[in-house]
């Protein structure tokens, strides 16, 4: 049975509201929910259809559904609409994330979390973090379950050992999907202190990130170019960039141009350089022009200083 709240005038002061719905329908992951609150302090108005709207505040409210526990300074209540609203300093948590906010709405009916105002949300198994004005995701934990900000968000993907330096991900929607990838869309803009990148959308896991639209990444002094470009990581560090499609390198003494182009980043500075793929791959330096169906070049200090030329592409031969 749906509840009902008395008044608060008509409810003991030392005792708190508990309000619960429906109980959970067989076939979805719906739960019941609970709002705890200092009676003394909220107020249930009846609607024409004997529904009610609760007020609740002074003092933090708590709202439990299932794993996930919120609390906040003030509450709302819609029992028509099944949605509930939390605000100011309002804290989310279940088994995989925490989240802080300004405000925070849950569907009752769709299970649907939405949160606005200097939202962060942190990935409890990786330490992933989502910064930004609007993040909403659905309660119940998947492999597939989404958690989707808009209006500019940030990432922040750690990366896969202890103490590594973290990605930071700028973009127009940023998305993380399950419990390991993440996906940005629109202007995006990716740095560390050893790379820099930009692209129109990507997408991140722990050992690797592929951008596409007009993917552009300047590291170790090179910068590449491609139709996408795929960046892979050994212990958190830069290890291997390669550029696939109308692909082109450009560096201080290096210019490349092939349907791809893998570069080996080295520890600090680049070490090997591949062009490659059906066609001719064309390089040049200060000291020579060469031209083949593929090229490899060898770096000593980041500068080239020896080359092989091959009639197949065999990157790694």
């Amino acid at each position: 049975m749906r509840y009902r709240c008395a008044l608060a005038w008509l409810v003991p002061a030392m005792f708190a509201v508990v309000l619960a719905p429906l109980p959970a329908v067989a076939q979805g992951s719906r739960c019941v929910l609970r709002i705890n609150a200092a009676s003394r302090n909220s107020v249930g108005v009846p609607g024409s259809q004997g529904d009610y709207t609760t007020y609740l505040g002074g003092g933090t409210v708590t709202l439990r559904c299932g794993d996930a526990v919120m609390t906040g300074d003030s509450a709302v209540h819609f029992e028509t609409e099944e949605r509930a609203e939390m605000i100011g300093h309002v804290v989310y948590r279940d088994t995989t994330r925490t989240l802080e906010s300004d405000r925070l709405t849950y569907l009752e009916a769709s299970d649907q979390v939405v949160t606005e105002g200097n939202v962060r949300l942190v990935r409890l198994s990786t330490g992933a973090r989502l910064d930004g004005p609007v993040v909403s995701f659905f309660r119940a934990a998947s492999a597939d379950s989404r958690t989707v900000a808009t209006g500019r968000p940030r990432m922040t993907i750690p990366g896969d050992q202890p103490g590594t330096e973290p990605i930071l991900v700028d973009a127009d929607v940023a998305e993380f999907l399950g419990d390991d990838r993440a996906f940005a869309r629109g202007d995006v803009v990716i740095r560390r202190s050893d790379f820099h990148a930009t692209s129109d959308s990507s997408r991140f896991s722990p050992q690797e990130g592929r951008l596409y639209g007009d993917p552009v990444i300047t590291a170790r002094g090179l910068t590449l170019a491609g139709d996408s470009v795929l960046t892979t990581f050994v212990a958190g560090d830069l290890d291997l960039i390669h550029a696939v499609g109308n692909a082109r390198a450009t560096g201080d003494d290096l210019w490349l141009q092939a349907v791809e182009i893998l570069v080996d980043a080295g520890q600090e500075d680049i070490e090997r350089a591949w062009a490659f793929g059906e066609g001719r791959s064309v390089g040049a330096t200060p000291r020579f022009v060469i031209a083949g169906d593929s090229l490899e070049f060898a770096f000593t200090a980041g500068e080239v200083d020896r080359l092989r030329q091959s009639a197949r592409a065999a990157p790694f031969s």
